[in-house]
């Protein structure tokens, strides 16, 4: 415990900016009214992050695939998009190239943080 102010400077995340650079980068590159999908904890709480607390994008929402199935995630979702009824649907729509009433994106990561979309054409124009 003695050691923590001796250490403190050299364990600090302060200055690490890698969130944001993943978030900046995925909201830049998102066209509006987006579907982001995302599968991994890093990329889903980031997102999540910049929308709730930072109120970036609030037209862009973030399915994380792997919670889909949830009623939970599904409450939570409709809250925001009352249309959205069966977001678990919406990787397979993705994987087989179809369309869906708003652009699908699934969020990658680069080697260097950045974010890369992959995204589908949406079935109206919004």
């Amino acid at each position: 415990l003695l050691l923590i102010p001796l250490n403190f400077a050299r364990i600090s995340l302060r200055n690490d900016r890698a969130a944001e650079i993943f978030w900046q980068s995925a909201l830049s590159q998102a066209p509006p009214h987006a579907l982001l999908l995302t599968s991994q904890d890093k990329y889903t709480l980031t997102l999540w992050y910049a929308r709730f607390a930072l109120g970036k994008r609030p037209d862009v929402l973030t399915v994380d695939t792997r919670l889909a199935d949830y009623p939970w995630h599904q409450r939570d979702l409709q809250k925001l998009d009352p249309e959205l009824t069966n977001p678990a649907e919406l990787a397979t729509l993705f994987e087989q190239g179809k369309t869906y009433r708003r652009p699908l994106c699934r969020v990658l990561a680069q080697e260097d943080g950045q974010a890369t979309l992959k995204c589908s054409a949406a079935k109206k124009k919004w």
